[in-house]
């Protein structure tokens, strides 16, 4: 087992103790136990709590309140003496690679760019840094390169508690938030920062550091990255990804990205000639239109709007459709209809100089016997 330092405890195996309840309190986020000793870690320090079980009972989380460390559970364990309380050992090496990794990289990024850290943000699934800098993708490479270099150097991490003199002459990357029993964590001539979290002994148990994410936030940076087993998982994810893509694209890694360009270049063809050919569809459309509404005129019939019903019509197709069909002449609108899935598209539209339909004012009449939502102008609604 890989030996995590807990506060100023080596665990050299799962972290677990034999404890007493003291006290049982109910509060509003569910039950806690107060005992004699505990082996879990609560919540702070920029770093989750513990979780584990008490005898029969999980650990949820863990706070201190009022000095004392509240341990929230689902059940009440069956007895209150001789409990045996058990860390889950994964979570907490996994935050703890994080957290230590947050080290490293702050403590990389205000060394080589003076670039502080003013936020971190661990949890479960993902950590965050805030710095109070922008930095180019290609800084970001060579901090992820020197993060990687000193991870695999294995340096000492080690802790002090200096005493006020003491503290003055340490070279700290930020200072202390507190002002009684400060706990400064040492990275071995890289780092001296205050904190009372979890740590690793040496910096090689991190393993690693990918910067996975990074984007501009309140004129500095937010900086997402994973450390640990959650970086190797993360390389496997994305070599599983490249693999599939290789695969499907029928080319090497190094030419993937050439065949999707090649791909993007097609399919950026075919879409202007799927355009090109629904617009002369359309209009050949709005032509046979405007025959049948001349034939009908001279054989004496005569409508004042024209209406269509489509199955599954696209909305751009009969704004199109109507556009085309009002430009062209000044005698009819147009009703257009596409039956969708869970619901109907409407379109009515009408030539500007037709004073004679109000079109604003018939949906408005429509939507009070059937169940219309839309809005538009006097001359053309859609809902």
């Amino acid at each position: 087992m890989t030996s995590l330092t807990y506060l100023d405890q080596t665990l050299e195996s799962p972290a677990r103790t034999i404890s007493q309840v003291l006290e049982v309190i109910e509060m509003d986020k569910g039950t806690a136990l107060i005992l004699d000793k505990t082996p879990f870690y609560p919540e702070g320090g920029g770093q989750p709590a513990d979780h584990g079980t008490i005898d029969t009972a999980n650990v949820l989380d863990v706070q201190t309140i009022d000095g004392k460390i509240l341990h929230f559970i689902d059940h009440l364990p069956s007895k209150q003496e001789d409990l045996l309380c058990i860390v889950d050992w994964d979570r907490r090496t996994d935050l703890t690679q994080q957290h230590n990794g947050q080290h490293i990289l702050s403590a990389v990024l205000y060394r080589d760019f003076d670039a502080k850290t003013i936020g971190f943000h661990p949890s479960d699934t993902y950590t965050s840094i805030d710095i109070d800098q922008k930095l180019t993708s290609e800084d970001l490479e060579i901090v992820e390169k020197t993060c990687i270099e000193l991870i695999s150097q294995g340096l000492k991490i080690s802790y002090v508690y200096p005493t006020d003199e003491e503290l003055e002459a340490l070279p700290l990357r930020k200072q202390p938030k507190v002002e009684d029993n400060i706990r400064i964590v040492v990275i071995e001539g890289l780092d001296h920062s205050p904190c009372g979290g979890t740590h690793p002994s040496l910096t090689s148990e991190v393993m690693g550091l990918k910067i996975t994410k990074s984007e501009n936030y309140k004129g500095g940076m937010r900086i997402e990255f994973v450390c640990g087993y959650r970086f190797i998982h993360y390389i496997q994810e994305q070599h599983r990804i490249l693999e599939t893509l290789t695969k499907k694209y029928s080319a090497p890694l190094e030419q993937l990205l050439d065949q999707l360009n090649k791909r993007d270049l097609a399919m950026d063809d075919l879409k202007t000639q799927h355009y090109l050919l629904t617009e002369k569809l359309i209009q050949n459309e709005v032509n046979q239109w405007l025959e049948k509404m001349e034939d009908d005129l001279e054989l004496g019939a005569f409508s004042p709007i024209y209406i269509v019903q489509y199955e599954d019509r696209p909305l751009d197709h009969l704004r199109k459709l109507s556009q085309l069909f009002v430009e062209a002449q000044e005698k009819i609108g147009v009703l257009l209809i596409s039956k969708q899935a869970s619901q109907s598209l409407v379109l009515l539209a009408r030539p500007k100089s037709l004073n004679t339909i109000d079109c604003k004012a018939i949906f408005k009449e429509c939507s009070r016997i059937f169940e219309l939502k839309g809005g538009g102008a006097t001359h053309s609604v859609q809902g």
